[in-house]
């Protein structure tokens, strides 16, 4: 892929909500174009919409990547940022902006309309979080282009982090 990406995880080896999202996308994958933004039914997917975001893909007149566009945050996301980011670039945001390792890998998979899994740093208020995981799924419209990006994003919890029932 790009060797400048960092913290890549196998797409083979995904479970569990990550999984779903990954399976459901390459189900809507019925032809050789990307699945269409508009093929994506929230209904079909409920057990991951909590984990999920919609980002809208932001293009110069050359038709490069320069920006992505929040449009949708799903509320185990909300939860974690403590933040209305709703509409909100990811260039406004410091831990996300184009000089970060997410950023570059939604660039290449909106560029290579290939699926991109990666693990990232958390960067919210739960002490439990150790870091994050993402998969980040490229979306088509009414061009041959990527115009949005669904991503779902599960926290994982610190392995040596004492159970609240104890």
């Amino acid at each position: 892929m790009h060797n400048d990406l960092k913290n890549l995880i196998e797409l083979s080896t995904l479970s569990g909500k990550l999984k779903d999202a990954y399976e459901y996308w390459c189900n809507q994958n019925k032809s050789d174009k990307l699945p269409h933004r508009k093929a994506i039914d929230p209904l079909e997917i409920v057990r991951i919409l909590p984990n999920v975001e919609l980002l809208r893909i932001l293009r110069n007149t050359k038709g490069e990547i320069i920006d992505f566009q929040y449009d949708l945050i799903g509320e185990t996301i909300d939860h974690h940022t403590c933040s209305n980011r709703h509409h909100q670039h990811l260039s406004e945001i410091p831990h996300q902006n184009e000089t970060t390792n997410l950023f570059q890998c939604m660039r290449v998979a909106g560029n290579t309309h290939r699926a991109i899994a990666l693990s990232m740093e958390y960067m919210g208020h739960d002490p439990r979080i150790d870091h994050a995981q993402g998969i980040i799924l490229p979306l088509g419209g009414d061009t041959a282009e990527a115009e949005s990006i669904l991503m779902a994003v599960v926290f994982i919890e610190k392995a040596d982090f004492p159970s609240s029932t104890e």
